[in-house]
């Protein structure tokens, strides 16, 4: 469902670019300038070193038009993320998933939260990320001792809302809650699964650079894995370290309140309503 990213990755290659000549470096100009002028051999040798040009290249229209089509996903990460956490629940649960039905069925049921939740979840990541390497820059270059701490306020928020994903699609395809008491109860969980969240980091952050490592030296694979199993394999990861914490914090209470309920766990329907 993120296919999207598939004309976003076919951009970035650079196939459609259109190539132009410039100069390899900063001092060229001056270099050239001097080597019309200068005739010794220290010119000569400068301008072997900074008086040559190199190939570079910029977006073409067929480039541009994919970058846009990338934007595509805006429409459907939301969805195509909560679809696949269902999925991942029930294979962390153990259960048996008809991945074709469980997926689009999710898809069907969770569409309108889904798609809005995604456009949140981009929109903030995407502020995150920016303040993050915002004052990253500011810390380095030591601009005050406010900006540093920024920094540090900014990388710990970036943490804890990694921690918060991995439960909000989760909870989206459990619970039938307010998009409001999704990121509160992730919030939570955030600090409450402490453990658990950090194992799960741990090796998200271990696939990503097994997936880098191969992307290097066996560019072919690596370039296919996240299409074909890295992504999923992350979500997968996640869900199967978030779930045993909504289990012991969320469902087990619920029932343990509710005695006379029968645990039906649905695999597409979500299990709870919110009734406060």
């Amino acid at each position: 469902m993120n296919f999207p990213l598939f004309f976003g990755a076919i951009a970035l290659s650079g196939r459609f670019n259109i190539p132009y000549q410039t100069p390899a470096t900063t001092g060229y100009q001056t270099i050239s300038g001097l080597s019309h002028y200068v005739f010794d051999p220290a010119a000569v040798v400068m301008e072997g070193l900074h008086g040559h040009m190199t190939t570079s290249s910029y977006p073409g229209t067929t480039s541009t038009v994919l970058y846009y089509l990338t934007l595509l996903v805006l429409l459907t990460f939301g969805v195509s993320t909560a679809a696949l956490t269902l999925v991942n629940r029930n294979l962390a649960k153990g259960e048996y998933s008809e991945l074709a039905h469980d997926f689009f069925g999710a898809i069907k049921k969770n569409f309108r939260q889904a798609f809005f939740v995604g456009i949140l979840d981009l929109g903030l990541l995407f502020v995150i990320a920016y303040a993050v390497m915002f004052y990253y820059y500011n810390f380095v270059a030591g601009t005050s001792i406010i900006t540093s701490f920024m920094f540090f306020v900014a990388l710990f928020i970036a943490f804890i809302y990694i921690f918060m994903r991995y439960y909000i699609y989760l909870m989206l395809v459990t619970f039938n809650l307010k998009t409001f008491k999704l990121f509160k109860n992730a919030w939570l969980f955030a600090t409450l699964g402490f453990k658990r969240n950090m194992a799960a980091t741990f090796f998200i952050v271990f696939t990503i650079l097994l997936n880098i490592v191969l992307f290097v030296y066996l560019m072919p694979v690596g370039a296919l894995l996240p299409f074909i199993i890295t992504l999923s394999l992350l979500s997968f990861i996640a869900t199967y370290s978030a779930y045993p914490v909504i289990k012991r914090l969320m469902i087990d209470p619920y029932y343990a309140d509710h005695p006379e309920e029968k645990k039906l766990e649905i695999d597409v329907e979500p299990l709870f309503e919110d009734k406060g």
